[in-house]
């Protein structure tokens, strides 16, 4: 489907290439969990009891799961997964093993 879209908006596609995601975006609304029921953080897949913490108290690297929080962004490192935060200000996430 990438490749069919892809020609369409610019004329052209290479089928032999392997697509690389640089940048993905998601918004999500998640409605206020009702009395008595288990917090909404439950609801996310494959992260199992999550540390919080301040992205900017991340120093090296840090193992999932957790979620990484910012003014402007939340991140979900999973189990399995490592962030780091690079020189630049960028964040990293590798899968190990």
């Amino acid at each position: 489907r990438f490749h069919a879209a892809h020609e369409l908006a610019y004329g052209y596609c290479d089928r032999e290439r392997r697509i690389e995601v640089v940048n993905l975006r998601v918004a999500a609304i998640d409605p206020a969990p009702r009395a008595g029921l288990h917090p909404p953080r439950e609801r996310i897949q494959g992260v199992r009891g999550p540390e919080r913490m301040a992205r900017a108290d991340v120093s090296g690297a840090v193992s999932g799961p957790c979620v990484l929080t910012e003014t402007t962004a939340t991140t979900v490192v999973p189990d399995r997964w490592q962030a780091q935060v690079l020189i630049d200000g960028s964040l990293l996430l590798e899968r190990v093993s």
